[in-house]
């Protein structure tokens, strides 16, 4: 299953781990860290960044949409639901 993540963009459900809001200082340490590596798929289309996903293999999505709104398809993907 996949999540969409904004602007017709969707990482597979699979592969997150976490989604941060990108209003904390440490999310934005750590973004900014794996921004110098290369690991970093933004995906918000030039809007500002509102949340973090963190996936399996290192990479950081970056979506102009919120926690709750992600979260929200994330549980709508989920095979329990």
């Amino acid at each position: 299953m996949f999540i969409s993540v904004g602007f017709n963009h969707a990482i597979n459900s699979d592969q997150v781990l976490m989604i941060l809001d990108y209003n904390s200082q440490p999310t934005r340490d750590y973004v900014a860290r794996a921004r110098e590596q290369d690991k970093v798929l933004k995906m918000t289309k030039g809007r500002r960044t509102r949340s973090v996903l963190i996936l399996t293999d290192g990479f950081i999505a970056q979506s102009s949409w919120t926690v709750k709104r992600l979260m929200k398809g994330l549980w709508a993907s989920s095979p329990s639901a």
